[in-house]
């Protein structure tokens, strides 16, 4: 069994609703973990904690399915995640007495299997996925650029959905990033400082330079570095 070192980053805490900026989600139990940005793409009344609870409806759904999900076709995948979270949103909106709207939103996830080793990355109009090792950086899905959110399509949302299933292997770095920090890999000082922070683990320098950007981007990322236990866990 493998554990995961995660580490997280999203610019300017505390001011979520002024600006464009992801909330992220993290949850695992013994052999599975899930990690989630979504963001709020009107920048509505909803508060950071309500949408970070798409993250929550994602991983309680897909520790219930567990392992069998892997088995599934990608059509069908992305048809019960867009149900299930759409069911469960709007019975919070009624809970919470907020208003039945339509909202925009956009959701990056990866659910990993720490047993097996595996997988799934989901992404629907959000940032970017990218494994690196020592020696490369590789794109595994790009940003949905599609003018339509979740949510704010409907049920339909599925068909948008882009989905990658595959193994992992010990001492690869996985990267979740919104698609403004996707932008800085365009720019030659940015991808030479997220390739740096993603061969040398250098996050602090990199939180440093995200920082020091001049503008009201999102620059939300999620590191998880794949490590070996050196006991069962």
């Amino acid at each position: 069994m493998s554990y995961m070192k995660v580490l997280q980053y999203s610019k300017r805490e505390g001011v979520y609703q002024k600006e464009k900026r992801s909330a992220i989600y993290k949850s695992e139990n013994e052999r599975f973990m899930v990690a989630c940005m979504t963001m709020d793409e009107k920048i509505n009344n909803l508060s950071e904690e309500t949408v970070k609870k798409i993250g929550s409806f994602v991983s309680d759904y897909l520790f219930l399915l567990g392992e069998d999900i892997f088995e599934f076709s990608e059509k069908k995948i992305s048809f019960l995640i867009v149900e299930q979270i759409l069911y469960d949103f709007k019975k919070l909106l009624v809970s919470e007495n907020l208003p039945n709207e339509n909202f925009e939103k956009s959701l990056l996830f990866c659910f990993v299997d720490k047993q097996e080793l595996r997988v799934m990355f989901f992404n629907l109009k959000g940032g970017a996925v990218f494994i690196s090792d020592e020696d490369r950086c590789k794109l595994v899905l790009s940003p949905n650029v599609e003018n339509m959110g979740f949510l704010f399509s409907g049920s339909q949302a599925f068909k948008l959905a882009k989905i990658k299933i595959q193994d992992i292997k010990i001492g690869e770095t996985i990267l979740l990033c919104s698609k403004d920090f996707y932008g800085l890999m365009g720019e030659r000082e940015g991808e030479m400082m997220i390739k740096e922070a993603l061969k040398a683990e250098n996050f602090d320098g990199l939180r440093d330079y995200l920082e020091m950007q001049d503008d009201n981007a999102d620059y939300s990322f999620i590191f998880i570095t794949n490590i070996r236990s050196h006991r069962n866990h």
